[in-house]
């Protein structure tokens, strides 16, 4: 998933849930700016849990459908909601995901060879359900950004220490 690129011109859509803006947010839709609602260029559709995604519409050149064409594909996710495999609507593996312990990515294509590019299909949603940016390699795990590499979350938590340092 590192090494591509995305637009500085993308807008990203969520919806929040519970009291708080952003505490339980999900992408919904990415959108290029300047383009009519009905132009995205990545939809998510999900399940109850709130990092449950299980389809992607995609409309990129990727994939085996006409440029400019909705692609509906299915994530498959492990017991921590990591993404680990993406489907198309035949039900054939079209790119496998794997993870080191702190989330760094390594792509395959549906032959099991590793893509040293990133996916293929703008598939961003990864180690534990959270999406990657692809410029900085950095998570976005809702209040905190982490780096997969040194294993570390690059900003403190937002609520510090609620039980004091030594809880």
């Amino acid at each position: 998933m590192v090494g591509g690129t995305t637009p500085a011109t993308t807008v990203y859509v969520s919806r929040s849930y519970g009291s708080r803006p952003n505490r339980m947010g999900r992408e919904l839709a990415e959108y290029p700016l300047g383009t009519p609602a009905a132009s995205s260029s990545a939809k998510y559709a999900y399940g109850a849990y709130v990092d449950d995604a299980l389809m992607l519409v995609d409309r990129t050149v990727a994939g085996t459908v006409a440029a400019g064409t909705d692609e509906r594909l299915y994530l498959h996710a492990d017991r921590r909601a990591s993404v680990t495999g993406l489907s198309n609507t035949a039900g054939a593996v079209v790119e496998r995901y794997a993870y080191t312990p702190y989330g760094e990515t390594s792509v395959f294509n549906a032959a099991g060879t590793v893509i040293p590019t990133g996916t293929a299909y703008g598939q961003l949603l990864g180690y534990t359900g959270r999406r990657l940016d692809p410029e900085l390699g950095t998570y976005h795990f809702r209040a905190r950004t982490f780096h997969p590499n040194p294993g570390r979350f690059l900003t403190r938590d937002p609520l510090m220490y609620p039980d004091g340092p030594n809880a």
